[in-house]
């Protein structure tokens, strides 16, 4: 996945109006002063998640775990959000499901979530921090889902650890484990690495989504999403003959 390239400002694909959460800021304050004394990975915009040194490291097993798809798969899909946003849920509602069964289970398509959690969302990096601390049992996607099927219940919450919790069980996670790591800030700098690559470069809102080449932004009709989709593909095979 360390191959995947950021897409520049200059091959944004806007579509229709855009139902998008933010502006994210150069850096996010929710989180700063810890940032400056954890160690931080380097991070490139030429790349869509952190450096890791060691194929055993917390941050490349979190990694490998929110990528699904075949590893034959000629197009990737990265999508680029933020668990409390409401548009992201709107898309994650709307269109997620089509996007895996008729893309990523037929092995059409590779889908990579990167966390751009924006301030304005008071919960977006505990919500972060839950599914990243779930990748690490294999349990990305399952909790994926729990988090923005529930939304309405954990994102007014001062405290919002025991709904995690909870769905953390619903969705086959070793609730002890997930707790340990969140509570130890492990995956932190994978996160804030996430974040800093994504506004580097030039994503400033959620859902972002980039297919292929095209960058699109907000929560789009899956037919318009198809049709990047399918666009996308024609051009991928094209390109391998």
């Amino acid at each position: 996945m360390n191959s995947l390239p950021f897409v520049p400002r200059s091959a944004w694909l806007v579509a229709g109006t855009v139902l998008a959460c933010g502006r994210a800021p150069e850096s996010n304050p929710a989180s700063a002063a810890e940032q400056r004394s954890a160690a931080v990975p380097a991070v490139s915009p030429a790349r869509t998640t952190t450096s890791v040194t060691s194929p055993d490291s917390l941050g490349h097993r979190a990694d490998r775990g929110r990528i699904q798809g075949d590893t034959t798969a000629r197009l990737w899909v990265v999508i680029i959000s933020d668990f409390q946003c409401p548009y992201c849920k709107q898309w994650h509602d709307s269109s997620y499901v089509a996007l895996r069964r008729e893309y990523v289970e037929t092995g059409r398509v590779r889908v990579a979530y990167v966390n751009l959690p924006l301030p304005m969302h008071g919960n977006a990096w505990a919500a972060a921090e839950v599914a990243m601390c779930s990748s690490l049992q294999g349990r990305f996607w399952a909790m994926h889902d729990a988090i923005f099927d529930s939304q309405e219940r954990w994102a007014p919450l001062a405290a919002p650890a025991r709904v995690f919790d909870s769905l953390a069980v619903r969705a086959g996670v070793d609730v002890p484990a997930m707790r340990k790591c969140v509570d130890s800030r492990a995956l932190r700098p994978l996160i804030q690495a996430d974040y800093d690559r994504s506004v580097a470069a030039g994503v400033s809102s959620t859902p972002t989504f980039i297919v292929g080449a095209k960058v699109l932004e907000g929560a789009l009709p899956f037919p318009v999403f198809r049709q990047t989709l399918d666009s996308a593909l024609h051009a991928a095979s094209a390109g391998k003959r």
